[in-house]
């Protein structure tokens, strides 16, 4: 299997969902079907077939320390789910903030760097949107509201 064309189709794969967070919020259909659903499932099943393949074919390392993870993930199998996991994450989180920003009556403009950030450098990201989500919505926030 072409490891890197597995790759540059996976990045491929999610930048609609992106794109639909980030140019066309109101289009309900991206941000609340293809963004936290279609997109992420479809990652997922690409993320459980390259993780039952580094099952079946474990390489070196191991999650047991910090030389066994260097040592896993110098596999290019075992890298390649490793970054569907990331893709999946993303994608999911962002459609999530993006959806209950909307509910909270945030801009949209307030959260372009956010999605940015939740994309490129998800932890930082994630703290943004707390930061906007507290400052718009106070600290009470839950998830009936």
């Amino acid at each position: 299997m072409n490891l890197e064309l597995v790759y540059q189709v996976a990045n491929l794969l999610v930048l609609p969902a992106w794109v639909a967070m980030l140019f066309k919020p109101s289009w309900r259909f991206g941000s609340d079907v293809l963004a936290p659903v279609i997109t992420p499932a479809f990652m997922a099943l690409l993320y459980t077939g390259f993780l039952v393949s580094t099952i079946v074919n474990p390489g070196p390392g191991s999650f047991g320390s910090l030389a066994g993870l260097s040592a896993m993930f110098s596999a290019d199998t075992a890298m390649m789910t490793g970054w569907l996991h990331y893709l999946v994450t993303d994608v999911f989180i962002g459609a999530w903030a993006l959806r209950e920003s909307r509910r909270l009556g945030i801009r949209h403009g307030v959260m372009v760097p956010v999605l940015l950030l939740l994309l490129f450098m998800l932890p930082v990201g994630l703290l943004a949107y707390f930061g906007v989500r507290a400052r718009h919505a106070g600290f009470a926030v839950t998830a009936g509201r």
